[in-house]
């Protein structure tokens, strides 16, 4: 195996090309151009996807990395692992900024709020804890689940959060309250994966028993499915336009399904054992994490050109017309404002209701969700 030696703050120096051990967990970065993965072995590996080679690598904890996830911006990588263990790491410095006890059993999800706001880690345990870290840390425990909590979603809204189980149920809850607002029994056997697509319209879940399916986010019932027959699910997910599913199978095949009507499309066999996966925000790359510590990077190009989903941030400003600074008047007005996902430049929206819009650095198309998230003036 090759090595490379490279600063890493409190991390060890050497760095391995690949993990010993299956990669259990892996993401993207949206602001940098990472992927990053954690194995069995306990180290963190930062990856450019379009080359597909390793940046850095260094020792995260003693136990298997279980699940990990970037900050929005990019500039914190959070990683849990098989002892409960939380730890937030700055990814250029390789440095760990905390580390605390999160849950009593291996953690296998850590997901991001919208607003970057809240962190929520879900666990064998059977509970979610809901992180914030500012001013100064503080949780909220979900209670509920039967089983292990396999995973868990934001809604783009900001407001809710939906998990899936063993238990063969899918929970959403209240993330203000800490509270469930509803269950539902989506599957016969556990529900291995799920996701919620980007403009909020639907849920997806994959569950042991060999049925993919597709549910109206507003209704909870189900609205299409299909079986698959190439072995359980690590994952499944909706392409940043959300008029696609992807799912892949543990023995290294991509599906993909039209939506809502779960059409199939075109598949691909990679040859690859998959133990974990993730989509890229853009689209652009499909990362598989295999049980031989690499991870692959399956290149996207029909998504180049696809109208990305984006939620506007809502605020309030004072803008006084000529008339209103003569009299000493304050004039604050309603703003909309959206973050391109390519090229990362802010824009301020034209109209309201507006549901397309065009970067103006980029050019590319997006489509505005119809909800917006708040953001303090």
């Amino acid at each position: 195996m090759g090595l490379l030696r490279t600063p890493c703050g409190d991390a060890e120096d050497t760095v391995s090309l690949a993990h010993e051990g299956e990669v259990l967990c892996c993401t993207f970065a949206a602001r940098r151009g990472w992927a990053a993965s954690g194995g069995w072995d306990g180290c963190v590996i930062l990856w450019e996807p379009a080359t597909g080679k390793a940046l850095a690598t260094w020792k995260a904890a003693e136990k298997p990395v279980t699940a990990c996830a970037f900050s929005p911006d990019g500039s914190q990588l959070l990683t849990g692992t098989m002892n409960g263990l939380l730890a937030v790491w700055d990814p250029l410095k390789r440095e760990r900024k905390l580390i605390f006890l999160a849950h009593t059993r291996p953690i296998s999800g850590i997901e991001f709020s919208p607003d970057g706001k809240t962190v929520a880690t879900s666990s064998w345990d059977a509970t979610i804890n809901l992180w914030q870290f500012q001013p100064e840390k503080t949780w909220k425990t979900l209670t509920g689940h039967k089983d292990i909590v396999a995973g868990c979603r934001f809604l783009p809204d900001n407001k809710s959060l939906l998990s899936w189980s063993h238990d063969g149920t899918l929970r959403l809850w209240d993330v203000q309250r800490g509270k469930q607002i509803t269950a539902w029994s989506a599957h016969s056997d556990r529900v291995t994966a799920a996701d919620v697509s980007p403009d909020g319209r639907w849920f997806v879940s994959s569950g042991r028993d060999g049925h993919v399916i597709l549910w109206n986010a507003a209704t909870q019932r189900e609205e299409a499915r299909y079986t698959h027959a190439r072995g359980e699910l690590p994952w499944c997910g909706f392409t940043p336009d959300a008029q696609c599913l992807f799912c892949v199978s543990s023995k290294g095949e991509i599906m993909r399904r039209s939506v809502p009507d779960l059409q199939k499309l075109p598949t691909q066999l990679t040859g690859y054992e998959v133990q974990s996966a993730a989509l890229s925000p853009t689209g652009d790359h499909l990362a598989l994490g295999t049980v031989k510590g690499r991870l692959h990077f399956h290149p996207l190009p029909e998504m180049a050109q696809a109208p990305l989903c984006v939620t506007a941030i809502e605020t309030q400003e004072s803008r006084p017309t000529f008339f209103d600074k003569l009299l000493g008047r304050d004039h604050p007005i309603r703003v909309l404002r959206c973050t391109c996902p390519i090229c990362h430049r802010v824009f301020e929206l034209s109209e309201f209701g507006r549901r397309t819009a065009v970067c103006p650095e980029c050019q590319r198309r997006l489509h505005v969700n119809p909800f917006t998230l708040s953001l303090e003036s």
